[in-house]
């Protein structure tokens, strides 16, 4: 298996100390990814916009690429084919991603054999409404992100599900009744959280999906909202431990509905587990709301190694 322990990352006291050659970040109308943006020091500094964030022109910076697809299988190769990356040195902010996007730009990489690069994302000081932050509008039924997908050996089959669960409670309703006959399900909530107060707001909007989650083999466990590779560890052993015969698991379905860094988590150990059948579930939404975050309290840097 691999040990992620020995991936690196640091908290970055001081972005405008970090160089690069060419730096990347998602245009989501919040200070922690304009501010960033200002102060990092890159000899190209990219604007990426999602139409999903449905801003208005003017809200816009000067600068920056999209494009109308909307399939992150579309959109990502679309806008990242006009960016050279390949023996340059890369930073990406994971901050305002969509998801679903953001694991399969990882994927997208590693294919195209860029082997080192770094990630960062800056933790919110607060969210504008707290636990009743609202983040997206009009959930869909989950999917698999393209690219993250296995094949059962039978549809019908023994599943088992992982919920990285996260402020937003309609996601977790959504994959929690999607696959309710899961036979086991895991639950992450993030601790230490990214506030001292985000872990009970937390708890309090997991419980608004109780009901959907149901009683029955459900484990709760906990990863730093923060660090990825705590998290891609804890993930990749229940995942091996779920391929033990006893459990009699055909499939494995995990969901990254909390921080990037979760995201992360579940991208890496995707890819480090081709023999295992996951996928990667997310319930994509019609709109994703911007400027939902307050300040910045720490940024941190990841760096992805193959």
């Amino acid at each position: 298996m691999t040990n992620f322990s020995y991936y690196f990352m640091e908290e970055v006291k001081d972005v405008k100390l970090l160089h690069y050659d060419v730096y990347i970040s998602a245009y989501d109308g919040c200070v922690r990814t304009t501010a960033t943006f200002d102060k990092i020091q890159a000899a190209e500094k990219i604007w990426i916009v999602f139409p999903q964030y449905e801003q208005k022109k003017e809200e816009l910076p000067q600068s920056y690429l999209t494009s109308n697809k909307v399939l992150e299988s579309e959109f990502v190769p679309e806008v990242f084919e006009h960016i050279t990356m390949k023996d340059k040195t890369v930073c990406i902010d994971s901050t305002g991603f969509l998801i679903p996007h953001l694991v399969f730009l990882i994927q997208l990489l590693k294919r195209a054999g860029i082997g080192k690069y770094d990630i960062i994302y800056s933790e919110p000081a607060s969210y504008n409404r707290g636990e009743e932050t609202e983040f997206t509008k009009c959930v869909n039924a989950p999917r698999p992100i393209e690219g993250y997908s296995a094949s059962a050996k039978n549809v019908n089959g023994n599943d088992a599900l992982i919920i990285f669960s996260g402020f937003n409670d309609a996601l977790v309703t959504s994959v929690a009744r999607n696959k309710s006959k899961a036979l086991y399900k895991y639950l992450f909530t993030g601790f230490p959280s990214l506030q001292a107060d985000m872990y009970q707001q937390n708890l309090i909007q997991l419980s608004k999906s109780k009901e959907a989650i149901g009683e029955t083999y459900v484990t709760n466990l906990k990863a730093p909202a923060y660090d990825p590779f705590v998290a891609a560890n804890k993930l990749q052993t229940i995942v091996r431990d779920l391929m033990d015969e006893k459990y009699k698991i055909e499939y494995i379905h995990v969901a990254p509905l909390s921080t990037k860094p979760m995201a992360i988590a579940a991208s890496l150990v995707y890819l480090a587990n081709p023999d295992c059948p996951i996928d990667i579930i997310y319930p994509p939404s019609d709109t994703y709301v911007s400027g939902h975050a307050v300040g910045i309290k720490r940024t941190w840097r990841y760096t992805i190694e193959y």
